[in-house]
């Protein structure tokens, strides 16, 4: 009987991390504090996306040769 691809490919396969979890609940988020983060982090990303466009502006004319 072949193995399965799974059960093969299993055998490479490392952990990407060594921490050990838990079920354990440490902290709740109220809703009003999530939402007053979003709130203080909305500005930056509209900074970003605003940087970001303004980069592909300057860009877009430019051709690189090897």
């Amino acid at each position: 009987m072949a193995k399965s691809l799974d059960s093969r490919v299993k055998r490479f396969a490392k952990p990407a991390s060594s921490v050990k979890h838990s079920g354990k609940i440490v902290r709740t988020i109220p809703h009003s504090e999530i939402t007053k983060l979003n709130s203080l982090i909305a500005p930056k990303i509209d900074q970003n996306k605003r940087v970001l466009r303004a980069s592909f502006e300057e860009a877009r004319d430019k051709v690189i040769k090897d």
